[in-house]
This record gives C-alpha cells, structure tokens and sequence, in this order.
C-alpha cells in the first residue's frame, strides 16, 4: 500500500498494488580444491569455486519511504580463488599464508538517486535511496595466521602452555562500474582494508587464560563513499581497536569461566541501519563481564 501526504498531511495518494512475482532457477556449481604436500610439515593449496546468491524477500520489499527497490533486480554471482601455504617451521612455529581473489558480479547495494517528488506533482526533485545491482565489484587480498609455541622452546618438560599468535589480512576491494561512472573505482562497502587479531593463550593444568587484541581500519558502508551525511545512514566507519579477556578453571566435575568483553571500554559501532532501532549508527556495546559454571555428568 502507497500513501503520499502534502506538507498539511492531507492523504493525496492511497493506493493499494497486489502483484505475483516468481522466478525459477537452475544451475550447476563449479569448483575445484587441490593440495601438496612436498614433506611432512608443509602443505601448497589451491581452490576454486563458483558463487551464486539469489534475490530474497528482505532485498525487494521494504518498508522504508525513502527507500526503494530496482524492479529489475537480479541475482548476484561470481566465483572466489584462494592460493597459500601451511605447515609447521622448526618445532614450535605454525603458519597459513593465502592470497585470494573474488569476483563479485551485479553486487546488490544501495545509492543515492534524483527522482520526481510525487508532493510536488512531480515539479521538483527527491533524494532518495536505490536499491539495485549497482555494479561488479573485484575484490583482492592477503591473509595470514602465525603462531608460536613460547613453552616449548623455553621449557619443553613444564605444565605450563604459552602460546603467541597473530591474525592479519590485508584487502582491495574496488568497483568496476560501466554504467555508473560516479561508482567506478570506489571502495566497495563494509569491507576494511586492514584487520589484525593478535593474542597470548596460556594454560597451566586445569587453568586457561586468553587475552586478544583486535583492531579494525576506518571503511564506507555504502556504495558511494559518501564520509558523511545529515541521516547518519550513510558514511564513514571509524576504525576502531577492543581488547578481550577470558578465564577458565576446571576441578573435578565443575567447570568456572570467567570473561571481560571490550576490556579497555572501547566506544566504537560497526555499521549504520535504515531504520529501527536507527536510523544512523548502532554503537557496540561497552565493558560488559560474564560468568559461567557448568557441571559435566
């Protein structure tokens, strides 16, 4: 159901519009996954696979007025290829290397488009947000996950279990757009540049202990790159770093695990909605603790 008011809220337009929309698919995937090992501790990889999203019910109706939908909306595919090495150097050092590549065709998003403002009969023009395929969008990337075994190069025989490890990917994400030359080159959205999760793991018998650092760069989280605008809808995700502790201690058949979340009160959000509980930014949460006993019968 469509209702336009004037600016004294006076109902011009109520119109009702019922319609059955079907779209029936068929498909074969491809994909291809093969490794070596030329020795023991080391390990080439190589994948490829064919992707295929299909349109859903969340993508074509909404319930936002200032947003609409391409009726013309199609299916996203692609395909994703990834090449790395793993394996174990010496006896205390493990790594996984890969680089990938994903090709993400006829990406659904959201733009900003002119159109007539049915208040105005059509006189003037509105901004509003589009919903379409809004171009094909290439995405390139490195990703690694190291760790060291600190215990067993310093003291083999002790109880003790001390560990270091670091997750780093780095990402080039861009848009090839033919049609919109306003989006060709942009960065594509909600897909930082740069991600690091680094950490220390220690246990000693019965007790655990982890603690993990994670930082996230700065990223757009929409198709234009807009850095701001007066919704708070689109714009600028500022980068951010939280910190997490956690604990566990087993005795017997009891089980204490003890946790802090965003340990150093971090004030940070992750994405911008459209609507409720919006619109504009959700902050994440702040320090928050948990507490949990189990019992294993």
């Amino acid at each position: 159901r469509v209702i336009n008011k004037d600016l004294s809220g006076n109902i011009i337009l109520d119109e009702r519009i019922e319609e059955t929309n079907s779209n029936k698919r068929s498909f074969i995937f491809f994909g291809l996954g093969t490794s070596y090992k030329p020795g023991k501790n080391l390990e080439l990889y190589a994948n490829f696979s064919q992707n295929y999203r299909a349109i859903n019910f969340n993508d074509i109706r909404v319930n936002v007025g200032s947003l609409k939908v391409d009726e013309n909306l199609k299916d996203e595919s692609g395909y994703n290829a990834d090449l790395g090495i793993r394996g174990r150097a010496g006896a205390h050092f493990d790594f996984d290397i890969s680089i990938y590549h994903l090709s993400y065709n006829d990406r659904i998003g959201t733009i900003l488009k002119k159109e007539p403002n049915p208040v105005f009969n059509g006189l003037v023009e509105r901004v509003i947000r589009f919903r379409t395929n809004i171009a094909d969008a290439k995405i390139y990337g490195i990703e690694s996950l190291l760790q060291y075994r600190l215990m067993d190069w310093l003291a083999p025989q002790s109880e003790w279990d001390i560990s270091v490890y670091s997750n780093i990917s780095f990402t080039r994400a861009t848009y090839e757009a033919e049609e919109l030359n306003a989006l060709d080159g942009n960065k594509v959205e909600l897909v930082p540049p740069f991600l690091f999760r680094g950490g220390l793991q220690a246990s000693w018998r019965s007790a655990f202990l982890s603690i993990q650092y994670s930082y996230t760069a700065s990223h757009f989280s929409d198709a234009s790159n807009a850095t701001w605008t007066p919704s708070a809808i689109e714009g600028i995700i500022p980068s951010y770093q939280v910190v997490d502790l956690s604990t566990r201690y087993q005795f017997k058949m009891l089980e204490l695990e003890f946790g802090i979340n965003n340990l150093m009160n971090a004030k940070y959000f992750t994405r911008r909605a459209t609507g409720y509980p919006g619109p504009g930014i959700i902050p994440s949460q702040g320090r928050n603790y948990y507490v949990t006993l189990g019992v294993k019968i």
